[in-house]
């Protein structure tokens, strides 16, 4: 190995350039050139490095170097720099999986670990989730002593892939849980591993007493940090949908545009778009979602983009722009193959599902669900997608006459649903459990349904035909007096509800039970 010795720069550039002269080395890049061995040349030396016995040293110095690279970068890539840092630390994403997977070869934890935890987040933004979640889940399971911090931030990191996508917190849990005993004791831990150990204790809010969700939000919302904050606040409208929700969603870009944070930016512009949507302001939608996929665009977030695509020609369809809608979801579909992340692919799928059922066409939904099926079966279906597809498949049974089938389906989503604490999803699935109704002519319990699914999601969901087209059977069945007194009188039922106390599983409970077992 070459000797510690300092060597004049233009002296190692007229070397650099000798070796390409001599095609030992290829060059490439146009800002900064990049040199790489041929894998020739590169396999000579790398048997001369085993024959002097200094190949292990080699790694250690390598993987130190990108080591270094990544946990400077880290802070800034939740900033405005991000883009600079990202693009650096694409210019070296091979050396840096080659430090990791050689020092999970080579059995070196400590550094397998640092490198997961200082990475992470470029892997994140940068289009590599996949992989990222093979190599960090294997450089965790390296034995050995590893720093307690960049132990407990890796497994911070992989619970926030394993909670991104189709699913909810349930994949991430364990993942969770080990980050929050590995946190104890350390005196101030980093942004992200803040965020994810105030997730664990929302999860364990659930069984006790006196202790809310709200309350396990409320440090996130006053965090030091404006990236944590503004994270926690959209994930309070996911998961809790309390209080006013754009003016929590504004507050969020407000706090990820001071920063400059560009993946929160999109994210907090896509949920407007979600928000807008729903109460059926359709063009409103259109607009945030452009101007989200504008904002990834810049930091190259493919599979962000696929979502976001996926759901804009869900929009387009909606608004009448078929055609528009079409060519959206040929390209998610393309971006989806291209990272081939299982998630993207089946969250095409699931949106194509849909497009294909609103127009009738059973035969391409059926289809589409059970290629998302096949898809997450190979890697395990989070439960929160296994109840979207259950709701979605159960419309398709409704629709053929098989009533069973679709009220099997609907009681096993409702139940996954109340358990996922998504009230979002909760209200989406009361909709079907509604069309289960008025399809056994139980049109006052049909009416009851909607109205629950109303309450719980904070309005009829607009963004989706379904509601509608309930609502319009229960028109024809009743008349439009009957039909309007039957609406008011179910939302002051369940409103008085659940101001008598009444948990929301336990009235949903109540409600859907007779519906389900007709």
């Amino acid at each position: 190995m070459c000797a510690d010795v300092a060597v004049p720069t233009d002296q190692i550039l007229d070397l650099l350039a000798a070796l390409v002269d001599k095609s030992l080395l290829v060059v490439s890049g146009d800002d900064v050139p990049r040199y790489r061995m041929l894998e020739t040349i590169r396999a000579y030396g790398l048997d001369r490095l085993d024959e002097a016995g200094e190949r292990e040293d080699l790694r250690r110095a390598h993987a130190g170097y990108f080591v270094e690279l990544a946990e400077t970068a880290a802070p800034y890539l939740r900033r405005a720099e991000q883009l600079v840092w990202l693009r650096r630390l694409k210019a070296d994403h091979d050396n840096l999986n080659a430090a990791l997977r050689g020092s999970i070869a080579a059995g070196d934890a400590q550094t397998a670990v640092r490198l997961v935890a200082a990475a992470g987040f470029y892997w994140w933004l940068g289009g590599h989730r996949a992989d990222a979640m093979e190599l960090a889940t294997e450089a965790l399971a390296v034995p050995g002593a590893a720093d307690d911090e960049a132990r407990a931030t890796a497994y911070a990191m992989v619970a926030w892939f394993a909670s991104a996508g189709l699913g909810g917190l349930e994949q991430a849990e364990p993942w969770i849980r080990t980050a929050q005993e590995l946190t104890k004791g350390i005196d101030h831990p980093g942004p992200l591993l803040r965020y994810v150990v105030e997730m664990g204790a929302l999860m364990q809010s659930e069984n006790a007493p006196g202790l809310s969700a709200q309350d396990v939000m409320r440090p996130l919302i006053a965090d030091e940090d404006p990236w944590v904050r503004a994270v926690a606040r959209l994930t309070r409208n996911r998961m809790l949908r309390a209080g006013e929700q754009e003016a929590d969603i504004q507050q969020a870009l407000v706090e990820f545009r001071s920063i400059g944070e560009r993946w929160g930016i999109s994210y907090a512009l896509a949920t407007l778009a979600d928000l807008a949507a729903r109460r059926g302001d359709l063009g409103v939608a259109l607009d945030y979602a452009e101007q989200a996929a504008d904002v990834l665009a810049e930091l190259g977030a493919v599979e962000d983009m696929v979502f976001l695509k996926a759901r804009e020609a869900q929009l387009r369809w909606l608004v009448g722009d078929e055609t528009g809608s079409a060519a959206v979801v040929a390209q998610a579909e393309e971006d989806a193959a291209s990272v081939g992340w299982p998630d993207a692919v089946a969250g095409v799928a699931y949106f194509k599902a849909d497009l294909a059922r609103w127009s009738s066409d059973i035969t391409t939904a059926r289809a589409e669900l059970a290629h998302a099926e096949a898809i997450l079966g190979r890697t395990g279906m989070d439960p929160v997608f296994r109840a979207m597809i259950l709701d979605s498949v159960a419309y398709l049974d409704a629709a053929e006459g098989d009533l069973d089938s679709a009220g099997a389906r609907r009681e096993e989503a409702l139940a996954i649903a109340l358990g996922s604490r998504d009230d979002g999803l909760v209200s989406q699935v009361l909709v079907g459990v509604a069309d289960q109704a008025v399809r056994r002519g139980y049109h006052a319990l049909a009416a009851r349904l909607l109205a629950a699914s109303e309450g719980i999601g904070g309005g009829p969901d607009l963004s989706r035909p379904e509601g509608a087209q309930v609502k319009a059977t229960l028109r024809a069945a009743l008349g439009e007096p009957q039909f309007a007194e039957a609406i008011e009188q179910a939302r002051k039922e369940f409103a008085d509800a659940r101001r008598g106390g009444l948990a929301t599983a336990e009235a949903v409970r109540e409600l859907t039970a007779s519906a389900l077992s007709c």
